[in-house]
């Protein structure tokens, strides 16, 4: 009793190292009878590069602190030489390692407590028998549904475009694989280990899968490995998804967003055709885009944190009978939130210029993907810092639509040097207020990089712009299906442009007062549907113009063979 645990090892059943967990074992008198556990992300791992999901990081040796299950305290204290050498290796931000690993404490005890409450009331057979009823109930009612769904194999294959330190495709393939009550998630095809941060191990993987599964097919079972029990899980040594022991993973979650597009898919596929299709779903955006910031704040203290504004801000994918929230959240954890900018503005040197919606980025169709957002961070108060920011889908989408609907939209990134925003600010001058404005009206003097969201970090100076953008999530069905009245609401909330509303739904309305013109209408969309038959062409004809295309090499060269994905060359790390 008293004893206090503490790990952030991913081969030991973490995810990555900036996941640090506080656990304890629960004693009812003499006798174990249950553990608790307090899990967070923190933003710093004493890493190669600030944040703790360095994109240049080559093998495990450049990740940081990585803790294997160890005693971090007895008689319910946290010991003072281990605390101070976590802080030691959490040296660019030692005050967020204390205060956070005394969080992560309070909260496993806090549930002690609570558990040990529940035992002197109810009795330690009955606390054992709740939480081992909540793993059965969660696997029979599992299997229970899985087994009225169609038995087959579905397929969803989903790409990258970077492997974190430079541009390169990288796919994740999945076929699902239900027979009876079970299935089998084998990602067999998906491509081979990088010499980067963008690998991982196979429970991590389930892990990323779990979002979905939790969240959807199974909401109103308990949240339990119980329910997971029903899956078996493929994935084969030498991929991505299989690393060496000796591979960098840090960047695992940013990875495994493949796995949170091809999870809905392939489900969404099994489960269309049965009385559960109300849980169809096309995928969520998951671009993981996010400033990090390192250096030190106009308080004086140092900081390594991140701008999680756009990264909690990401578009929620469409439904058969619903469209996707806007800025829903954060698809790591469904109960994410944006930060506050008062609160962001307060604590850390930055300015936020904007922060808002993107237009047309929400998947397209019958029912639209919700879309995400978009900020704008200034470096103020201090005479510069260092930054680097994550993402992906710089050119491509990753969050694809589903039967028909578009994909959710890129997130590339801006970052303007030498501006003269002070003064533009001083003068009262029109400023953008959005990424489209900041990208093509020139408001801002300065030095423009368009660039992809995965940027390694570089020194920012007072007055730089720092442009982050989320994604939208997936659109459900046929864009010609979607009701009209919906498309010109969507218009009017500045949610998609003229060009998408006229274009892509083909509704015709009037361009000043907005009112659509139902007939017009009509006959643009039957226009559309016989354009689409005049292009339409066999399998046999479409298959043999396609299989003659090749990609530019440099874009896959990470790819492996093409199109199966082997490695051609051993990977070799330093």
């Amino acid at each position: 009793p008293g004893d206090i645990f503490y790990a952030n090892e991913a081969a030991y059943g973490g995810i990555h190292n900036p996941d640090q967990m506080a656990f304890m074992p629960v004693f009812h008198g003499d006798e174990l009878i249950a553990w608790t556990a307090a899990l967070s992300h923190q933003p710093e791992s004493g890493a190669s590069e600030p944040g703790g999901m360095p994109l240049n990081a080559n093998s495990r040796n450049d990740e940081g602190m990585k803790l294997t299950p160890i005693k971090i305290g007895e008689n319910y204290q946290i010991r003072s030489d281990m605390l101070d050498m976590m802080v030691n290796f959490i040296s660019r931000a030692p005050r967020m390692q204390a205060i956070d690993t005394r969080a992560r404490v309070t909260g496993a005890d806090r549930l002690r407590v609570r558990i040990q409450q529940l035992a002197e009331d109810r009795g330690a057979d009955f606390v054992r028998g709740l939480l081992r009823k909540l793993v059965v109930e969660a696997e029979t009612a599992a299997r229970r549904r899985i087994s009225r769904w169609n038995d087959g194999t579905y397929r969803a294959v989903v790409f990258c475009d970077t492997i974190g330190k430079e541009p390169a495709i990288i796919r994740c393939s999945l076929s699902a694989v239900k027979k009876g009550d079970t299935i089998t998630m084998d990602f067999t095809g998906t491509s081979p280990e990088q010499p980067s941060s963008y690998n991982c191990y196979p429970h991590i993987v389930a892990a990323h899968a779990a979002i979905h599964i939790f969240a959807y097919p199974f909401h109103d079972l308990p949240v339990s490995n119980g329910t997971l029990a029903a899956f078996d899980w493929v994935c084969p040594a030498g991929t991505i998804y299989n690393a060496a022991p000796d591979a960098a993973i840090s960047n695992s979650p940013t990875l495994n967003s493949m796995t949170m597009s091809a999870t809905p898919i392939a489900l969404s596929k099994m489960m269309f055709d049965s009385p559960d299709r109300d849980k169809v779903a096309a995928p969520i955006s998951a671009v993981g885009s996010v400033t990090i910031f390192a250096g030190v704040s106009q308080h004086g203290v140092p900081i390594a944190e991140f701008d999680a504004t756009v990264l909690n801000n990401e578009g929620q994918g469409a439904r058969p009978h619903l469209d996707g929230e806007h800025a829903y959240g954060f698809p790591w954890c469904h109960a994410g939130r944006s930060p506050d900018t008062e609160d962001t503005e307060t604590e850390y040197p930055l300015l936020r210029l904007f922060h808002g919606l993107r237009i047309d980025n929400g998947g397209f169709g019958r029912t639209a993907g919700g879309t995400g957002a978009e900020t704008a961070v200034v470096p103020h108060h201090v005479p510069g810092l260092f930054f680097l920011s994550l993402g992906k889908c710089a050119f491509i989408g990753t969050t694809p639509g589903l039967f028909g609907g578009y994909p959710g939209g890129p997130a590339p990134a801006v970052w303007v040097t030498q501006t003269d925003l002070w003064e533009k600010m001083a003068a009262k001058a029109p400023l953008p207020k959005n990424s489209v404005e900041l990208a093509t009206l020139g408001q801002i003097n300065g030095t423009y990089l368009f660039e992809h969201g995965n940027r390694p970090p570089r020194p920012a100076g007072n007055g730089d712009i720092i442009l982050q953008l989320a994604s939208g999530g997936g659109g459900y069905g046929d864009v010609l299906e979607r009701d009209p009245d919906l498309v010109l609401k969507d218009r009017r909330d500045r949610i998609i442009s003229d060009f998408t509303a006229t274009r892509i739904y083909c509704i015709r309305y009037d361009a000043e007062t907005l009112e659509l013109d139902r007939e017009a209408t009509d006959a643009a969309r039957a226009e559309e549907r016989q354009t689409r038959l005049s292009r339409g062409k066999s399998w046999d004809e479409f298959q043999a113009e396609w299989s003659q295309l090749q990609p530019d090499p440099e874009a896959v060269k990470h790819f492996g063979t093409w199109p199966d994905g082997v490695r051609e060359m051993p990977l070799i790390r330093m």
